[in-house]
C-alpha cells in the first residue's frame, strides 16, 4: 500500500491517510486500518455518513450509521486472503472483512484464487476487479549477466515461520546435487534445514541485490492469495519452482516449473528449459511491478469517481 500510494502520488493523485470530505475514493484494506488495528463495518458506515472516522465508529452500534449521505466518496475494498483457509481459523479477521465488503462499491481481489476463496464463503461482490500486487522495480529487477546452470543457485524467502511456507519442501530441494538453496528470512526452528544456506533477514534492497546473484527461485508456500515473496522473485527475473497451491500457478504462469513429489525431476526440467523460461520472464517483468498494479487501481478509481 505504501508503494501504491507513492506511485499514485507521482501521477498527481492526492493521497490522504484519514478519510475527509474532500475524498472521491476511500480505499479500505482487508480488515485492518493499521498493523494489529482492526477496522469494523461500523467505522465504515460512519465514514459513509460523516465523511470522517472517529472513536465513535468503534463504540457506537452499527445501526447508528445506517443512513448514508446523499453524496459520498466511493468505497473500494481491497480484500486479503480468507484467514480461515490459510491459517485454519478466520476469527475476527474474517468477521470484519466479510462484514465490511457488502458496504463497499467495488472489490479488488489480489488473484483469481482469492476471488474463488471468498465465493466459497458466500462473499460474491457484483462489482470487482482482480489486481495482483506490485513490487518496487527500483529494488527488484533482472540481472544483466549470463547464467551457468551446471550449478543452480536457487533463492527462497519467508518472513513467517508458519510450516505452510514450505520449509520441509525447501530442505528437500537443497539435498539435490548441483543445487545451492539460499534462504532469506526466518527459518522454522523445528524443521531440519538440510543443506539450506540461511542468510537470515534482509531488507528489500538487500534482497533485490541477492536475487540478482541467483539463477532461480523456489516457492513452496500453501494457500496464498498473492505472495509478495514470489512477486519479488519473478520481478527479479528468477524462473521459479513452485507448489501448485493458492495463486502460485496463476502468478508464475509460463515462467517456471511445478514441483512434484520428486524435486529432482522438476529441477532437471528447470535446468533443461532454463534459458527459454528466463528469456520469457525477463520480457514480462513489468507485469509484476507496482507501476502495472497502479495502472489498474487508477482505472478503477477514475471509473468509480465518474459515476
Amino acid at each position: 500500500m505504501q508503494l501504491l500510494g507513492t506511485e499514485l502520488t507521482k501521477r498527481g493523485i492526492t493521497i490522504e491517510n484519514r478519510p475527509s470530505p474532500n475524498n472521491d475514493i476511500v480505499l479500505i484494506t482487508a480488515w485492518h486500518i493499521a498493523p494489529s488495528r482492526f477496522n469494523t463495518p461500523g467505522r465504515v458506515k460512519e465514514v459513509m455518513m460523516r465523511k470522517r472516522a472517529s472513536i465513535l465508529g468503534r463504540v457506537l452500534p452499527e445501526s447508528v450509521w445506517l443512513r448514508k449521505s446523499s453524496k459520498r466518496a466511493k468505497f473500494v475494498h481491497r480484500v486479503d486472503g480468507v484467514a480461515a483457509i490459510y491459517r485454519d481459523e478466520g476469527g475476527r479477521a474474517d468477521r470484519e472483512q466479510f462484514g465490511i465488503n457488502p458496504l463497499c462499491d467495488h472489490t479488488v481481489f489480489q488473484s483469481g484464487y482469492s476471488r474463488e476463496c471468498f465465493s466459497n464463503f458466500g462473499v460474491t461482490p457484483k462489482d470487482y476487479s482482480v489486481v495482483i500486487n506490485g513490487v518496487d522495480p527500483s529494488c527488484f529487477y533482472p540481472a544483466k549477466r549470463d547464467h551457468d546452470t551446471s550449478k543452480l543457485r536457487i533463492a527462497a524467502s519467508s518472513w513467517s515461520t508458519n510450516h505452510r511456507k514450505g520449509f520441509a519442501e525447501l530442505a528437500k530441494i537443497s539435498k539435490n546435487p548441483g543445487v545451492e538453496l539460499h534462504f532469506y528470512g526466518q527459518w522454522a526452528n523445528d524443521i531440519d534445514p538440510a543443506n539450506v544456506i540461511n542468510h537470515g533477514l534482509a531488507n528489500r534492497e538487500e534482497l533485490g541485490d541477492a536475487y540478482r546473484t541467483m539463477d532461480a527461485f523456489a516457492h513452496a508456500s500453501l494457500f496464498e492469495s498473492c505472495s509478495n515473496s514470489l512477486m519479488e522473485a519473478l520481478a527479479s527475473g528468477l524462473p521459479t519452482l513452485y507448489v501448485d497451491s493458492g495463486s502460485n500457478k496463476q502468478l508464475v504462469g509460463e515462467h517456471g516449473v511445478e514441483l512434484t513429489e520428486d524435486p529432482s525431476a522438476s529441477i532437471e526440467e528447470l535446468r533443461d528449459n532454463y534459458h527459454t523460461l528466463r528469456s520469457g520472464l525477463v520480457d514480462d517483468v513489468d507485469s509484476y511491478s507496482i507501476t502495472h498494479a497502479a495502472d489498474n487501481y487508477e482505472r478503477v478509481f477514475r471509473e468509480l469517481a465518474d459515476k
